[in-house]
């Protein structure tokens, strides 16, 4: 009786150790965060800022659209969803965001301790 006992928990031990394995394989790659550049989401297309491109004023051409989602913008990790598309275009190859930036120093270089509110080109990733 004590050796049919003493089998019958290890077999219980092997089944509640294989369900915690399995368990334990949960964590697939959709567990992970994301940890690419920030990006937009917007109609199933990824969007990805334009550095070069911060400006003070709307450019011509561009009106509101309405506001970003937390979904769309929850890759894009900015303050601001106010955005403005281009007028009279079919497809979207890109759009600006009215949001909390760094500020431009030269050509090439952002200076992200200056911080201020500006449109910021998000453009289609490739």
């Amino acid at each position: 009786m004590k050796k049919m006992l003493a089998f019958l928990i290890s077999i219980l031990c092997v089944i509640s150790m294989v369900g915690c394995g399995s368990n334990a394989r949960g964590n697939t790659s959709n567990d992970k965060p994301y940890s690419g550049a920030p990006k937009i989401v917007l109609n199933g297309q990824d969007y990805f800022a334009n550095e070069a491109v911060i400006v003070s004023e709307l450019p011509d051409g561009y009106s509101y659209a309405g506001e970003l989602t937390d979904q769309e913008k929850e890759f894009a990790y900015i303050n601001g969803a106010k955005y403005y598309l281009p007028m009279g275009t079919e497809s979207i190859d890109d759009f600006y965001v009215y949001q909390e930036c760094g500020t431009p120093v030269s050509e090439q270089e952002i200076d992200n301790t200056k911080r201020q509110w500006a449109y910021v080109k998000w453009s289609l990733g490739q």
